[in-house]
């Protein structure tokens, strides 16, 4: 068997929300002439409509035994976390391979992938927003002693699985005779996700980190509540809520601090803001070896026949013209 091309999906069952792995492999024999192993491939994914698909990684080149023959296998992988319940296709990856010279080029499709996404169990709690995966939630101030009018930083940090660029917010505790301001929210992705090797398995791991600015009115001892975050775990189908701990924080009187304040804390090389964009080295949508040179190329040999036909025209009618 020549080229050969194949799609799958980790799960045709999910939850709004849950993970979902599309694997697109071009498979292409290893015993080809030398010409057809550099051929210029090209590959185009489908739209993924109805799934939030922002992450993405660069292809990888490998081999495998297939009936006795070797192949060299070409693979491209998508995150993709699903929008909107119930059924739901996901179209064929077209892949063009150039045919050689004047021949026909090779059109190959794979099988579209079908999926019957579920909507969220019904004992839902009130405080559920969509988040699907497996979190713990993290709180932290700057400082457990301050003064009127005096800013505190609460650190508020979500950590787990899940797709975590977008994650709903907690809900924010009400504390009387304070102000509370938005700050920026960091996402932090686990680092071995810049590895496609790494990320062949498991899910999507790392970090959402908010600010909240908070500015108390009054002097004397205060309670930062607990923040509770509650979550579907996909596995179990159920419910779950986690909560941070609370904080004791002892406030002075006076302070002159600005009623507006703001903190601008220098981001890390891993770091971004949450409405920034992520900067992802995209997928190329040729799939080709590293090594390939301008001979490999279909438009260098059409450009060298030509030559060669207009060559043996004019020699044949140099000829035709010394016989006259």
């Amino acid at each position: 068997q020549d080229y050969f091309v194949e799609a799958t999906i980790t799960n045709s069952t999910p939850y709004i929300g849950e993970q979902v792995d599309y694997t697109f492999r071009l498979y292409r024999p290893r015993n080809h002439s030398l010409l057809h192993r550099f051929q210029r491939t090209t590959y185009e994914l489908p739209a993924f409509s109805n799934f939030w698909n922002e992450h993405q990684a660069d292809q990888i080149q490998g081999t495998t035994l297939i009936n006795g023959a070797m192949y060299e296998v070409y693979e491209v992988r998508k995150i993709l976390f699903p929008t909107m319940h119930g059924p739901t296709i996901i179209g064929p990856t077209k892949v063009v391979i150039p045919g050689m010279l004047l021949e026909s080029d090779i059109i190959l499709e794979t099988e579209p992938q079908q999926l019957e996404v579920k909507s969220y169990p019904s004992n839902a709690p009130e405080n559920f927003s969509g988040a699907v995966g497996e979190f713990i939630i993290k709180t932290e101030v700057d400082t457990t002693r301050s003064a009127v009018n005096s800013p505190i930083t609460l650190t508020v940090e979500l950590i787990g699985a899940g797709n975590i660029d977008a994650l709903p917010e907690p809900i924010w505790p009400i504390i009387e005779d304070w102000r509370s301001f938005n700050g920026e929210v960091t996402v932090n992705i686990d680092s071995a996700f810049d590895n496609y090797a790494n990320w062949l398995e498991g899910s999507l791991t790392g970090s959402r980190i908010y600010e909240r600015i908070l500015v108390p009115d009054s002097a004397g001892e205060f309670i930062i509540p607990a923040i509770e975050y509650t979550y579907l775990n996909p596995v179990t189908s159920e419910y779950v809520t986690t909560s941070s701990k609370s904080i004791s924080v002892n406030i002075n009187p006076g302070g002159n601090q600005s009623n507006t304040p703001s903190t601008i804390k220098p981001k890390t090389s891993v770091e971004r803001l949450a409405n920034d964009i992520r900067h992802i080295k995209p997928v190329p949508t040729r799939l080709e070896n590293a090594s390939q040179g301008l001979i490999f190329q279909k438009n260098y040999w059409i450009a060298w026949g030509s030559l060669l036909a207009i060559l043996i025209m004019y020699t044949i009618w140099v000829r035709h013209k010394k016989q006259l």
